[in-house]
């Protein structure tokens, strides 16, 4: 009777991962530390397997909760480097102004930032590729970004799908990159990108569930061994 039990926790766990994963977008998010802030930051990502449908991303900015911000969202197939200065082969995703919706307290600076929730329409970027990714403001206020001692190009976080790299950041649109001996400067993206499509990834608590029943399992089957 137990082990029923148990089998039946782990086809509802089964079923909840499925169902998480096939119904739901996933969210690959950074840490929300930032250090400094410019007009805008461009950054890499790297699809691993299918195509990947991009509904929303988060990012922070200069201006907190209630204050309007002009913003304008690009992507590009294949590396941002050496693609900095110019709109051509960059495809425009949104551009209007977005308000921002809570504050993060100041983490490794005295400063404030804006989480920015930036709902565009979804689009589809090929699966097995890089693609670069350009989020500027456009009013004279900022993205905020954090410092990286590393090297461009970096894998900052990633998940069986997509993976977000270090990235750099402009000045003005398709402005002045920084850099130093004409080497661009390594940034770190502070956000998230949702998207649909590609490898289930199971929410944490479904993970748990399934865990349990296989650890039940064994342990009836142990206990089950013992007796005999």
């Amino acid at each position: 009777m137990k082990i029923k039990l148990l089998a039946a926790v782990m086809t509802v766990g089964l079923a909840a991962m499925t169902l998480s994963t096939s119904t739901s977008a996933t969210t690959l998010s950074t840490n929300f530390n930032t250090d400094s802030s410019a007009d805008g930051e461009m950054f890499d990502v790297n699809l691993l397997g299918a195509n990947l449908t991009f509904q929303s991303m988060e990012f922070l900015t200069s201006n907190l909760v209630g204050v309007s911000t002009d913003v304008a969202l690009y992507t590009r197939t294949g590396t941002h480097v050496g693609n900095e200065g110019s709109s051509s082969g960059w495809t425009l995703r949104f551009a209007g102004a977005v308000v921002p919706n809570s504050t993060i307290p100041p983490t490794l600076t005295t400063f404030s930032s804006g989480l920015v929730s930036l709902d565009f329409t979804d689009f589809v970027l090929a699966g097995g590729q890089t693609h670069a990714f350009y989020i500027a403001t456009t009013d004279q206020t900022n993205v905020r970004y954090e410092s990286y001692s590393g090297a461009l190009g970096d894998l900052l976080v990633g998940d069986p799908n997509l993976q977000i790299r270090a990235g750099t950041t402009i000045n003005h649109i398709f402005g002045d990159v920084f850099n130093v001996a004409n080497q661009l400067v390594p940034r770190q993206f502070r956000g998230s990108l949702t998207y649909a499509g590609g490898t289930p990834v199971p929410e944490p608590a479904t993970l748990t569930l399934f865990g349990l029943g296989l650890a039940g399992l064994g342990f009836a089957r142990r206990r089950k061994q013992t007796a005999a």
